[in-house]
């Protein structure tokens, strides 16, 4: 036997956010895209308090997060 157990939070779009590739000739031609990732709470009981680690991108530094980290109530 096997029991389910229900998801920590949802995230829309379903398989995360994809850049398509570019190919940068100066700094002056840089354009920011902008994407937005969207969490949901799906427990009805408690609140899901979350945080991006940054580590391994912020060395590279290709693109930042904003917000970092917060609380998604009930």
């Amino acid at each position: 036997m096997c029991k389910g157990s229900k998801p920590k939070f949802l995230m829309e779009p379903l398989h995360g956010i994809e850049f398509p590739r570019k190919i940068i000739l100066s700094s002056d031609t840089v354009i920011p895209e902008y994407r937005t990732l969207t969490f949901s709470n799906p427990d009805f009981d408690n609140p899901l308090v979350w945080n991006f680690d940054l580590n391994v991108i912020s060395k590279q530094k290709v693109f930042s997060l904003s917000p970092l980290n917060g609380v998604i109530e009930p």
